[in-house]
């Protein structure tokens, strides 16, 4: 069994799917980081997906977090959301 299977198996069982997942990103404080990472999850999710979103900024100023709740339908979108984050300039976390 691959990583991904072993990811995706605990996604279904700790996870309902279709349903809200919460994602945190965190990356550089620039002016337009939180709409890129945004457009990230909803190219994946889809346009019709809701993004709840809370943004802050580090101590020091140079990093944003961002909090993330949006509903998927499936452990294999939560997956590929995670990889579009880790392709969006700038993020230097994701969890």
């Amino acid at each position: 069994m691959s990583e991904r299977d072993d990811t995706l198996r605990v996604l279904n069982e700790s996870h309902t799917f279709p349903g809200p997942y919460m994602f945190k990103v965190i990356g550089d404080n620039t002016p337009d980081f939180a709409a890129r990472v945004l457009q990230a999850a909803t190219v994946i999710a889809g346009p019709q997906a809701e993004p709840t979103v809370s943004v802050r900024e580090s101590a020091g100023g140079k990093h944003q977090a961002l909090t993330i709740s949006i509903p998927v339908e499936s452990a294999e979108k939560v997956l590929d959301i995670y990889a579009a984050f880790r392709a969006v300039a700038g993020v230097r976390m994701v969890f």
